[in-house]
C-alpha cells in the first residue's frame, strides 16, 4: 500500500468518525428543541393573563406643540 492509500484510507476514518459524531450532536439538538418547544407551548397556555393591561402611555393625554 502507496503512502497516498494510507493517507487516504486515514482521512476516509477520520472523516466518518466525524460525520457519525456530528449526527449524534444533531440528534441530541433535535430532541432538546422538541423538549423546549413542548415546554413553551405547555407554558403558553398556563401563563396567558385572563385580563389584558392597558398600555400606560395610551392613558395620558398627548400635547401637541
Amino acid at each position: 500500500m502507496t503512502d497516498l492509500e494510507k493517507a487516504m484510507k486515514i482521512l476516509s476514518k477520520t472523516q466518518t468518525s466525524m460525520m457519525n459524531s456530528h449526527n449524534q450532536a444533531i440528534n441530541r439538538l433535535e430532541v432538546k428543541i422538541s423538549q423546549f418547544a413542548n415546554s413553551l407551548s405547555e407554558r403558553q397556555k398556563e401563563a396567558l393573563p385572563s385580563q389584558p393591561f392597558t398600555n400606560p402611555k395610551s392613558s395620558f393625554p398627548i400635547h401637541e406643540a
